[in-house]
């Protein structure tokens, strides 16, 4: 797994002007607490990083897995060389999905430690859309998302009966509100408002490859867009 130095957990409320106000000034979701080691303190591009949001055209050489659309470069850039691993990271979305962020919005974005790129945007605290690795962004007070491991190590259980090395290849994302769950590997669904769209789940491995999956509110942010982005953001894994 990566160490802590690899990832991030940062966000920011969405100033006055929107996406066009950039850079925007992000915050970490952790609380700092020094040990003296660089592989623990740091974090990619330290704790409190600018995002600059910059219109990075047509994607080149577009196919299957690289979806054609216009894109907004997501550089993020460290405010000071303490506690940052490196000085800048570059990510790349759909322009359509940061249009739709407004101001007041919360913006989170996070890299795990498989190395799995997530953002969602909350108004007022419920979910307008999230992409990539959805398990490890915040999606607001209603819907949560999660590798079921409880159900698979189970399942595992089960199947070991008869062949005592079985282990799942790709483990399924669970998908919930307060009514409802949806346990997928991939496919598409609609409920309670929102769109849902699993390209795959969880792949095991050292360190394993995150899930890729798009979540939008309808009527406020472009389904398409949510998955093209969340396409985008596994080619940079």
């Amino acid at each position: 797994m990566m160490p802590p130095c690899g990832t991030f957990e940062y966000f920011t409320k969405v100033p006055s002007g929107g996406a066009q106000a950039s850079p925007w000034v992000m915050e970490s979701r952790e609380t700092f607490v020094p040990t003296g080691s660089h592989l623990t303190d740091n974090r990619l591009v330290g704790w409190n990083p600018l995002l600059h949001i910059v219109d990075a055209g047509l994607t080149p050489n577009p196919g299957p897995n690289c979806p054609a659309v216009l894109r907004s470069e997501l550089r993020f850039v460290s405010q000071g060389k303490k506690y940052a691993q490196q000085s800048s990271a570059s990510y790349f979305v759909d322009r359509v999905v940061m249009n739709a962020v407004r101001p007041g919005d919360v913006f989170h974005m996070a890299r795990s430690a498989c190395g799995g790129l997530g953002v969602s945007a909350l108004r007022e605290g419920e979910l307008i859309f999230a992409a990539g690795e959805i398990s490890a962004v915040p999606l607001g007070s209603t819907i949560h998302a999660r590798n079921p491991l409880d159900l698979i190590q189970g399942a595992e259980t089960i199947f070991r009966q008869r062949d005592a090395q079985f282990e799942f290849s790709e483990l399924p994302i669970e998908i919930r509100d307060a009514v409802t769950c949806n346990i997928l590997f991939h496919g598409s669904l609609s409920r309670n408002g929102y769109r849902i769209w699993v390209r795959h789940g969880f792949y095991p491995g050292v360190p394993g490859r995150a899930e890729c999956a798009a979540i939008s509110l309808d009527g406020a942010c472009d389904h398409t867009a949510v998955c093209a982005s969340a396409q985008l953001l596994e080619l940079h894994e």
